[in-house]
Formats: C-alpha cells, structure tokens, sequence
C-alpha cells in the first residue's frame, strides 16, 4: 500500500490495543492508529480522523461492537469493520456478520487479525470496484438511451421528409423518388 492505511482501533484495554497493533504490524507496513474507548470519541474519529479500517472490541463499559458496527453502516459503510473480542458466543457471531461486518476474531485467535483484516480490505476494494464499474455502466447505459432516442428521432423526421419529397413530386407529376416503410 502506497500511503499510510487509517486504521481505528475501538477498545478499553491498552493492552489489548496494542496486541492489535502489533498484529496488524505484521501485515500492513504503513500505517496509523486511533484508538477510542467511547461511543462519543468513536463518532468523532469517523468524521475526524477518516479511517480506512476500523477494528472493534464487542463489550465496552458504556458502548458495544454492534451499536459501533451500526454508526459505521449508516456513515461509512465503505470501510472495513473487524470485531476483535474476548469472547462471542456463536449466535452473536452471526448476528454480527448479518450486521455488515466484514469479519471477527476472537482475542485468543488474535494471530488470526492481520488475515481477517487483509480480507476485509480486500472485500472491500472488489466491492469499491465492483460499484464503480456499475456506476460506470449505468453512465454508458443512459448515453445510449439518449442516442437511440436521438437516432429514432431524426429517423422518423427522414421518414416525414421523404414523405413530403414523394407528395411534392406526384404533385409536380413525377414519380415517387422513395420507399417509404410502412
């Protein structure tokens, strides 16, 4: 990667910040780091500081992985969201996924944080590409549009000229000069 990847870091733990950190260490050589411990500061860094990726505890004294994982589907559903917690039950785990984020790691798996996070990237660059050649074929599909409109159009205005060129000539007693479709 070019330029340094914004990564936002959601924990209470400093220990367990810089767990993460370390890990992402081995995958991502650029890079900074917001780490935020409150659903106030959290909301502050994303319109702030502009993540690229944000990496989420579940269980917070005042705040939770799925009210963070819902902010960041409403604001910037375009950046990866990774939930990195102590312990989920599996219904949670699902429950989670089904919410938008793009993968979760137990912290006693955190060996397992930089592949999560490489794959959410890269999700999220195939999604980014995918939207943009959509966008791009819904811009070519309206060219086209208004060109067949402008084609059809200025068919039918030859149609009504050769029209008027045919009753010109019977009138003057020549003959039709053309076939007119019908």
């Amino acid at each position: 990667m070019d330029k340094k990847l914004k990564v936002l870091i959601l924990e209470d733990v400093p220990s367990d910040a810089e767990l993460a950190k370390r890990e992402l260490k081995t995958v991502i050589e650029k890079f900074t780091v917001k780490v935020v411990d409150t659903e106030e500061g959290y909301s502050q860094a994303l319109k702030t500081y502009r993540p690229d990726l944000i990496v989420s505890d579940y269980s917070l004294p005042t705040f939770d992985g799925m009210t963070a994982l819902k902010i960041r589907n409403k604001e910037i559903p375009e950046i990866p969201f990774v939930l990195l917690t102590g312990s989920i039950n599996e219904e949670t785990a699902v429950e989670i996924m089904k919410a938008g984020a793009d993968d979760y790691v137990i912290k006693e798996h955190i060996k397992r944080l930089g592949s999560a996070v490489m794959g959410a990237l890269e999700k999220k660059k195939i999604e980014s590409k995918g939207k943009r050649m959509e966008e791009k074929l819904i811009s070519r599909n309206k060219e086209l549009e208004i060109f067949n409109e402008v084609t059809v159009d200025r068919e039918l205005k030859m149609i009504e000229l050769k029209k008027e060129i045919n009753e010109l000539l019977k009138k003057s007693g020549k003959k039709p000069k053309y076939k007119i479709p019908v």
